[in-house]
């Protein structure tokens, strides 16, 4: 009886431990979460140039735009004016994209990736970096003969 207990108070323990990893595991994807977003917030404040503006001036800024924020029509206007913001910085700074091959490309167009400082991501197999998707397919056509022969593929993303 007294050895029946026991497995049961070892059961739970060990439940017990699966749970608090759980927890612990949530609370640290709960962490980066937040350290993402901020990270992204922070983007956007360079990005609209009032990341050089002090902690009060930059509260006070932001208390007023949660004021106006209540307006359907500010919310509107402020979302076309940032769309607009970023395809002229699209347009100027090119997009995030990714490249890949279906074959094995040439050592001149993976010379010329690591200059257009694109990188490796060993575990997707694929080329990731920022510029303007014409103009990449451009440089890298004048590299070799048939640039199709590789299965290029250049996928414009978005990242935040």
């Amino acid at each position: 009886m007294n050895d029946v207990i026991e497995k049961q108070k070892h059961k739970i323990a060990q439940e017990k431990s699966r749970i608090q990893l759980k927890e612990k595991l949530l609370q640290e994807k709960e962490r980066k979460l937040k350290v993402k977003k901020s990270i992204e917030i922070g983007k956007i404040f360079a990005q609209a140039g009032i990341d050089t503006l002090d902690s009060n001036e930059l509260l006070g800024a932001l208390l007023e735009i949660k004021q106006k924020a209540q307006d359907k029509s500010t919310l509107n206007s402020w979302a076309l004016s940032g769309e607009k913001a970023i395809n002229t910085n699209r347009k100027n700074q090119g997009s995030d994209l990714i490249i890949a091959f279906g074959n094995t490309p040439s050592e001149s167009i993976t010379n010329e990736l690591k200059k257009l400082k694109f990188k490796w991501n060993r575990f997707r197999q694929e080329w990731y970096g920022n510029g303007k998707k014409e103009e990449l397919v451009s440089i890298l056509a004048s590299k070799v003969n048939d640039l199709s022969s590789f299965g290029l593929t250049i996928e414009e993303v978005e990242l935040v």
